[in-house]
C-alpha cells in the first residue's frame, strides 16, 4: 500500500515536470527507453529497525529505508520501483535492472563499477553516469592518468576515450566483488593478514575474480568469514565513507 502511493505521488510530480521541460522532438528518438535511475533514504519509526536497518552507534540508532526507482522519460512511466532495506545501496541495487538494446541509462556515481559498464556495453545500450570524485581515468594507449580538471580547463570540453582503473590494487578488486555479492565491507587489515598466512591463496583468489566471483565459492564464503568487518553498531571506515556521500 505505502509503494503504491509513494510510486503514484512520485509518477505525478515527475509527468508534470517533463511536461513543463520537454526534451525538443527527435532528440531522443535514438534511444528505445530513456531511464533515470536513482535512490533515496526515507526515515522510519525505530520499530523497524530490525527489518529495514539503518544507522546505529552506541547511544543512538536512525532507521532508514531505501527507495529505488527507474523512470522512463519517453515512456512517462517507471520502470521499477521498490522500497528496500537501507543495507541495499545503489552499487547493489544496479544489477537488477533489465537492459535492452538501445537504451539510455542515466544514473548517478554510486551505481558506477566496472561490471555494470561492461554489463552496457555486452547488451548494447548506451549509458552516462555523474563523474565520481576520486575516480581515476587512464590514457588508452600510455596508460598514464589523466588530470582531468587540468584537461577541462585547457579545452573547455572533452570527448575522448580513457581506460578506467586500469591499475587496479588486488584488495580493490576483491573489495569491489565482495560488495556485489554479499553486501559487506572487506577489511584491509583482515585481508592483508589473511593472504600473508598462506600467499599460496592467491591461486584461488585469481580463479575466483576470474569466473565472476560467485558468492557460493568456498573462496566468497572464506572472505565473509576471515576478512569482513564484523557485525557491529559502530560504523566501520567504508559505512562513515559512504554516510558522508564520498563513495
Amino acid at each position: 500500500m505505502i509503494q503504491t502511493v509513494l510510486r503514484l505521488a512520485i509518477d505525478k510530480r515527475v509527468v508534470a515536470s517533463v511536461q513543463q521541460d520537454a526534451p525538443s522532438p527527435g532528440l531522443l528518438s535514438a534511444y528505445s527507453r530513456v531511464l533515470v535511475q536513482d535512490s533515496t533514504i526515507m526515515e522510519l519509526p525505530g520499530w523497524l529497525f530490525d527489518t529495514f536497518s539503518g544507522v546505529a552507534n552506541g547511544a543512538h540508532q536512525v532507521c532508514n529505508a531505501r527507495i529505488q526507482a527507474t523512470y522512463d522519460l519517453k515512456g512517462m512511466c517507471f520502470e521499477a520501483f521498490s522500497i528496500d532495506t537501507y543495507s541495499k545501496n545503489d552499487l547493489s541495487a544496479a544489477p537488477d535492472l533489465e537492459l535492452r538494446p538501445d537504451d539510455l541509462v542515466l544514473r548517478d556515481r554510486g551505481y558506477r563499477i566496472v561490471s555494470e559498464i561492461q554489463r552496457h556495453e555486452q547488451v548494447g545500450a548506451h549509458f552516462i553516469y555523474r563523474h565520481k570524485t576520486g575516480a581515476l581515468y587512464r590514457e588508452v594507449q600510455s596508460d598514464e592518468p589523466l588530470d582531468l580538471p587540468e584537461l577541462l580547463r585547457r579545452h573547455g570540453s572533452l570527448d575522448v576515450q580513457v581506460a578506467l582503473n586500469g591499475k587496479r590494487h588486488l584488495y580493490r578488486l576483491c573489495y569491489e566483488r565482495m560488495r556485489e555479492a554479499t553486501d559487506r565491507d572487506l577489511s584491509l587489515l583482515k585481508f592483508t593478514r589473511y593472504m600473508a598466512q598462506k600467499p599460496q591463496r592467491l591461486v584461488s583468489l585469481t580463479t575466483w575474480l576470474i569466473e565472476g566471483a560467485p558468492a557460493s565459492s568456498d573462496t566468497c564464503i572464506a572472505l565473509r568469514k576471515y576478512c569482513c568487518y564484523d557485525q557491529r553498531k559502530r560504523l566501520n571506515y567504508h559505512q562513515k565513507q559512504r554516510a558522508l556521500g564520498l563513495t
